[in-house]
């Protein structure tokens, strides 16, 4: 199986070197297709990028998996979702992903166990991995929570508004079913990720794995900090709210701000929506 990584790069000096290795250590019996798109950088992004892609050449770095082939695309400056298209839209694997710049992939195994599950799940179509989350230096923050998502939740764009996010650095889906939606509005600027959901869950529902996939960084100045610019773009994205969008940050309000306990959490829960199965976050 072989899987595609992109990483869109926009002045990450900081942190690419080792967003890089996180995806050079990945063990096991898989490919990895990995494709950085520098969007403009002025840094010196594009040189660790240059350095790294020497050093694998020439076999002064090696990767842990089956076969790893990394590519580089330099494009001037047109946004993050811009670079995200260009990177899949020379991708050939089995199962696509794309990582930011800063974030990282859990050491060793991530990437085993998501082949591993699309290897034994052949019906599943995206898959969902849990998500920790790191600071600026890349200490632990939170170490994740398992999540599982309604496929009709998701395509009413619920998800990242009512209800928790899908956290898209530990998504993964079959080449096909991007072929289904792409390319992302380049239009947007911080909420593609929302955008993407919403489109392949009119196809498929969003499975969920047990297995700790990637470390997502908070840092100061992020995209994804400005939550206002990211509001907006939802809005645009999905202006009508559902009924189901109401009762979902009702039941949310009650559970979250207002510290229901769990027995009622529950009879909550199928009271609002009764044709559904309580989900639980294993923490």
């Amino acid at each position: 199986m072989k899987i595609s990584v992109v990483t869109p790069v926009y002045n990450m000096e900081r942190y690419i070197r080792e967003t890089i290795e996180s995806v050079l250590a990945q063990r096991g019996d898989f490919d990895v297709e990995y494709t950085l798109v520098n969007d403009g950088s002025a840094d010196s992004s594009e040189k660790i990028i240059i350095d790294i892609k020497e050093k694998l050449a020439k076999g002064e770095i090696k990767a842990s998996c089956r076969s790893f082939e990394l590519r580089y695309i330099h494009q001037q400056n047109q946004g993050m979702y811009a670079a995200i298209n260009n990177g899949f839209a020379q991708a050939t694997g089995d199962i696509f992903a794309w990582i930011g710049g800063d974030d990282l992939y859990y050491p060793d195994s991530a990437l085993q166990k998501i082949a591993d599950w699309f290897a034994n799940n052949p019906e599943s179509m995206w898959a969902k991995g849990i998500c920790g989350f790191i600071d600026d230096t890349g200490a632990e923050l939170r170490k994740g929570v398992f999540k599982s998502y309604y496929q009709d939740w998701l395509a009413k764009g619920i998800y990242g508004r009512e209800s928790y996010f899908v956290e898209q650095e530990s998504t993964f889906w079959r080449a096909s079913l991007w072929k289904k939606v792409a390319p992302i509005p380049t239009t947007l600027r911080s909420a593609g990720d929302y955008w993407l959901g919403i489109q392949f869950a009119k196809h498929a529902p969003l499975d969920s794995v047990r297995e700790y996939t990637t470390r997502f960084r908070i840092r100061p100045g992020q995209i994804s900090s400005q939550n206002a610019k990211y509001r907006a773009e939802q809005e645009v994205i999905m202006p009508t709210r559902s009924i189901a969008a109401y009762k979902v940050r009702l039941f949310s309000i009650a559970t979250n701000k207002l510290r229901i306990l769990s027995p009622l959490w529950y009879v909550m829960f199928k009271c609002m929506f009764p044709t559904k199965t309580p989900f639980v976050e294993i923490r």
